[in-house]
């Protein structure tokens, strides 16, 4: 659809700067994405472990990608900028025996430290693989911080991202559906999607209300899908997270993989009401016993009036100038502003108050994540599509 766009400019001649500059700004917006994302470090050393000395030039990379590096003088090794997530790493060095270490687990903004022992190749015939151990102390870590990978946020029996918060115990959620920490603002909660803050800024629809409306839990809907690691952070970050005060929640977006691969979930959920008592629009409760009673309305017209159209209010009210056209009026207005107030406390489609009979309807959830190469090389340009219906 962008393509046709620019080739239909180009060949009716409105392909100016205006236009190249829009193009650029697009390519930067679809670019920009990779510039924020946030990363991970994986730092060691490899020794010899007979001599008990650094190896230098050792390859260490990891499995199945094209990262890695080579040791220094001193044996020491560091891979940046990797994508959060699990990876394997070997070491490997001609006379020595390779060495994998699987199951390491890199963390946004945290520094992973793995370190070899190579043997002589003399001695280990064969490959030898371990599997990596959690540190119980993180020693780069100041601050109280949970973190979830995809393999967590797909076993856990939670609907979207949202629900990955309802597991720490120091985010609470109030009727709203805004998040705080240890009772604070939901403004001072910050929420981070590849390094970019996330700001709701749409208040022009029902359920942006009250001092929290731009920063609502809508802003957490992201597909899980696509999710490659959530931090929950809730005390002692340091002052790069700028107007966060109480906590930081930081989600890092899969990125493609080398293999074209992808993952389709769907959730149903039968028609039926799931909770105990009435239906909650049901027509016995307090508000459809006074406001859904057209009495009532005409017995207080005069303040409904006066929010309606002050000036007839005035002229009848007021004045004493009005006429009978005027009570006619005034009366048509009643009736207006009660018909508005039955149709959005009715279940329909076009409700503007998204007032609908949930005991009718089943739920149904389709959620869809790929991820793959583009081109020949799979290493250099890779894309990840996920979305839900």
């Amino acid at each position: 659809m962008i393509d046709k766009h620019f080739r239909d400019m180009i060949k009716s001649g409105r392909w100016n700067l205006i236009s190249q500059l829009k193009l650029a700004l697009l390519i930067a917006l679809i670019t920009m994405t990779g510039l924020f994302a946030q990363k991970g470090k994986i730092t060691g050393s490899v020794y010899d472990d007979a001599l008990n000395q650094p190896l230098i030039g050792v390859n260490v990379y990891l499995e199945g990608t094209t990262v890695g590096t080579t040791t220094d003088l001193d044996g020491n090794y560091t891979i940046l900028n990797v994508n959060p997530g699990t990876y394997s790493i070997s070491a490997s060095m001609v006379g020595f025996g390779k060495l994998t270490v699987e199951d390491i687990k890199v963390a946004i903004d945290r520094t992973t430290e793995i370190n070899f022992r190579l043997k002589d190749e003399s001695i280990q015939i064969e490959q030898v693989v371990i599997k990596a151990e959690t540190p119980k102390i993180v020693r780069d870590q100041t601050s109280s911080s949970t973190t979830l990978d995809d393999r967590q946020i797909k076993a856990a029996p939670i609907e979207g991202l949202r629900g990955s918060l309802d597991l720490s115990a120091s985010f609470q959620k109030n009727e709203k559906g805004d998040y705080s920490v240890r009772g604070s603002g939901s403004y001072e909660v910050q929420f981070q999607v590849n390094g970019v803050t996330q700001i709701t800024s749409n208040t022009s629809i029902p359920g942006f209300g009250g001092a929290d409306k731009a920063n609502n839990s809508w802003k957490y809907d992201v597909n899980p899908l696509g999710v490659q690691q959530v931090q929950l952070i809730t005390g002692g970050f340091s002052a790069e997270y700028g107007n966060a005060q109480a906590g930081v929640v930081k989600v890092a977006l899969k990125e493609g993989s080398p293999r074209l691969k992808g993952e389709v979930r769907f959730e149903y959920r039968p028609p039926g009401q799931y909770h105990y008592g009435k239906y909650i629009y049901d027509k016995s409760n307090f508000e459809w016993q006074t406001w859904g009673d057209y009495n009532y309305w005409l017995n207080r017209q005069k303040d409904v009036l006066l929010q309606l159209n002050p000036a007839l209010h005035s002229k009848i009210y007021s004045s004493g100038t009005a006429t009978a056209a005027d009570s006619a009026k005034a009366m048509s207005e009643i009736a207006w502003a009660y018909n508005v107030w039955l149709n959005n406390h009715l279940p329909g489609d076009d409700n503007a108050l998204g007032v609908y009979d949930y005991r009718d309807p089943s739920y149904q959830r389709y959620l869809f994540g790929i991820g793959g190469p583009l081109g020949s090389n799979p290493e250099k340009f890779k894309f990840y599509l996920s979305g839900e219906y």
